[in-house]
């Protein structure tokens, strides 16, 4: 994501750059890279944002990708309730500058 979406030619440079991961808990591809690549996206002033999908799996790998554990984590029972923090996400994505 950070090398692909962002930095090239449709990147803008005046708008925040957000990644949302929309993850159970479990990294499944390239799991060593999952947070230095997080870690690498923050310090490139991308704001990471995570939802969580069934709050019992992995919340310290999904708090340490989030930018900002109490603004930008946001828990869900199943997928079929994804749509519930879309208007939190859009508040957030409101605040970020």
């Amino acid at each position: 994501m950070r090398t692909v979406v962002f930095g090239g030619s449709g990147d803008r440079p005046n708008v925040p750059n957000v990644g949302i991961l929309v993850s159970d808990g479990h990294s499944t591809v390239d799991t060593s890279l999952t947070l230095p690549e997080a870690r690498l996206a923050k310090a490139e002033g991308i704001t990471m944002m995570t939802v969580i999908v069934n709050a019992d799996n992995n919340l310290s790998d999904m708090s340490a990708i989030a930018t900002d554990p109490n603004t930008d984590i946001f828990f869900l029972i199943d997928f079929d309730r994804l749509d519930s923090v879309v208007s939190m996400i859009v508040d957030r994505l409101l605040d970020i500058q």
